[in-house]
């Protein structure tokens, strides 16, 4: 089973804390402070479905190249004003090569 990321997996530095991450155009009053800009960019490919061959025990992915591949969103970070400002978050670069993904044994896994 594949699990997303959290958002603690995401970013650094936004553990402990109140952070409100938002497209940039979403408007926000003055009781927030500006911690930080996001950049995300679209990856070249989508997966849209996937394969499982039961006899090798492999999950292939279907993929198709991303009609957006390259638009950038960028998202604001926000926290009220008087709790810490400290710009300390960073986004982790996911990259993983997708032509092949092994599903683990279901005796290696403990069920």
């Amino acid at each position: 089973m594949y699990v997303a990321p959290t958002p603690f997996g995401l970013v650094s530095g936004v553990a402990h804390t109140q952070t409100l991450i938002l497209p940039e155009d979403f408007p926000v009053t003055g009781d927030f402070q500006d911690v930080g800009t996001l950049t995300r960019k679209e990856a070249g490919s989508l997966i849209i479905g996937y394969t499982f061959n039961l006899r090798d025990n492999t999950l292939t992915p279907e993929i198709i190249p991303n009609p957006s591949a390259g638009r950038e969103h960028v998202f604001h970070a926000w926290r009220l004003v008087g709790s810490s400002n400290e710009p300390a978050f960073r986004l982790h670069i996911w990259r993983q090569n997708w032509p092949r993904l092994t599903v683990q044994d279901s005796q290696d896994s403990g069920f």
